[in-house]
């Protein structure tokens, strides 16, 4: 589990578990759960070069966003916005 805590309308959220050669072009997957502290009514996105795709979230007034990370989320930049 990986805690964030932002107040601004706009955070990007960068993970990775290894990066091959120092890049984040060719990293391995992260598979868990991420929480994020955040106001109520962001969106999270999965960020690709020419694309942002929604990521589905659950939210809590305790814990913020639960994102279920798996291998297919293979992007590791996430905007809440």
């Amino acid at each position: 589990m990986w805690a964030e805590y932002t107040k601004s309308s706009n955070t990007i959220v960068v993970f990775s578990a290894f990066s091959y050669k120092n890049s984040a072009f060719l990293s391995e997957p992260v598979i868990g759960k991420l929480f994020i502290r955040a106001k109520k009514g962001m969106v999270l996105y999965r960020v690709g070069l020419n694309s942002h795709e929604e990521i589905d979230t659950i939210y809590s007034d305790s814990l913020g966003y639960e994102v279920n990370l798996s291998a297919d989320l293979a992007k590791p930049w996430l905007v809440l916005k």
